[in-house]
């Protein structure tokens, strides 16, 4: 059998190790749902966002101009798909549909973000009997 001191000094450890690995561990379960992303690049990445956040979290691989894919707080998922566009991938990063007309940097005028690119160029050098 064990001295009385050090069975003491072994319950003293062991209360330690307990009480430090909660005080580790909490912070990074008690993480507020404003610090998980709306997005995450993958399924498994989203699934993990969604349950940490409490909430739904887009997944970034499987957007596209149609549709959308979220993970949800449960552990399900939900596909929203569109009949047409409603984004369109400029970069790397997705931006809404824009029919809005711009001028642009070489003198034609378009609409800001659309699936397909159309371009309006003045034709005046053309009309030369005034």
């Amino acid at each position: 059998m064990r001295p009385v001191g050090a069975r003491w000094r072994a319950v003293v450890v062991t209360a330690a190790v307990v009480v430090s690995t909660v005080s580790v561990v909490q912070p990074v379960l008690a993480a507020p749902a404003a610090s998980i992303p709306d997005s995450a690049p993958d399924e498994a990445t989203a699934a993990a966002y969604a349950r940490a956040g409490d909430k739904q979290v887009e997944v970034a691989s499987e957007t596209t101009e149609t549709s959308k894919t979220l993970a949800n707080q449960d552990g399900s998922w939900a596909l929203t798909e569109y009949v047409h566009p409603v984004r369109v991938k400029q970069g790397t990063t997705w931006t809404p549909i824009d029919t809005t007309l711009e001028r642009r940097p070489d003198g034609s005028i378009g609409p800001k973000a659309v699936a397909v690119d159309v371009s309006l160029k003045s034709m005046s050098h053309l009309v030369s009997f005034l």
